[in-house]
């Protein structure tokens, strides 16, 4: 947990973080009332909704996650790949379509939501493999499976929660789970990165 902080207040502007976060609050609160709404229109018709929400929750995830990087600094310059950065994104809205699709298609929001946590890891670990740096970086698995373990389990608990219906307290859950999961993968995959030059 110590690393984590460490990563978060030594080596991120923590302006650039603020920002990212109000992104994610609003892009997970926006897509979980239109993942509601799809739930509660006819059964032959939420494929639009369903778009809508896996749009807007896997762009709001990137962006989270994009502006979080440009907030990274490591002590020394960094770019990024432009076209790994892309099918990032692509992957993200992609990969919580079809998890999204599952939740209400089959009724199992848990798998569901699971299903965004490992979409939301695949987003994040594409768009590192596009960092570019004069240095060496490798991973600390531990980290990297914890990182995974932690989007997997507060998605589907957020999944889970927005399935209990409408009500207000619920969905406020679902949205707070749904930013722990993003959030706190982020940085604990941040803190798994080993820069050596």
């Amino acid at each position: 947990m110590q690393r984590v902080y460490d990563s978060l207040t030594e080596q991120h502007d923590l302006r650039l973080v603020f920002l990212a976060g109000l992104i994610c609050i609003a892009a997970c609160l926006i897509s979980l009332n239109l993942f509601v709404r799809a739930n509660d229109v006819a059964r032959d018709r939420p494929l639009s909704w369903l778009l809508g929400a896996a749009t807007v929750f896997g762009a709001g995830m990137w962006a989270f996650h994009f502006i979080s990087e440009l907030a990274f600094e490591p002590g020394f310059p960094i770019n990024y790949d432009a076209g790994l950065t892309a099918i990032s994104l692509v992957a993200a809205i992609e990969a919580v379509w079809l998890a999204m699709f599952v939740a209400h298609r089959f009724a199992t929001p848990v798998l569901g939501g699971a299903m965004i946590g490992a979409g939301i890891a695949a987003m994040h670990y594409i768009g590192m493999a596009a960092l570019r740096a004069p240095a060496q970086l490798h991973w600390d698995a531990g980290y990297v499976l914890v990182s995974i373990a932690i989007a997997m389990t507060f998605a589907a608990a957020a999944m889970r929660v927005s399935s209990w219906g409408p009500a207000l307290r619920g969905r406020l859950m679902a949205v707070v789970l749904l930013v722990l999961a993003i959030v706190g993968l982020h940085f604990t995959a941040m803190a798994a990165v080993i820069c050596n030059s």
